[in-house]
This record gives structure tokens, sequence and C-alpha cells, in this order.
């Protein structure tokens, strides 16, 4: 179970990168406010997700 969590974990914050990167990028092409602030709340909720997952993995580990 251990491993497939860490897998799991590994894949989630694989994905958060790339919507940092992403994000950062249409941030920084489209030269605005709004759309630096909706790629911020964009990068904020991926992270959000992203925590369960941190968790669950600091939570196995602790067991053993």
């Amino acid at each position: 179970m251990v491993e497939q969590t860490q897998r799991e974990l590994v894949h989630k914050v694989n994905n958060l990168i790339g919507v940092i990167l992403t994000q950062a990028e249409v941030a920084r092409a489209a030269g605005d406010l709004a759309a630096a602030r909706s790629a911020l709340e964009f990068i904020t909720r991926a992270a959000e997700a992203t925590i369960p997952f941190v968790r669950a993995v600091q939570a196995e580990q602790a067991a053993d």
C-alpha cells in the first residue's frame, strides 16, 4: 500500500509542477493582472489538491 500511495504522490507532484510551469507561462504571456490572478488561483487549487496525498504518505511513513 505504501508503494502505491508513493507512486500516486509522485504523479500528483509531477502534475503540480506542470501546472505551476504552464500557468506561470500563461500569466507571463498574457501580461495583465487578470491573467496573473487567474494563473495564481489555478496554481493554488492544484497545490491544495496535492496536500492530501502528501499527508497520506507522511502518515504511512510514521506508521512504519
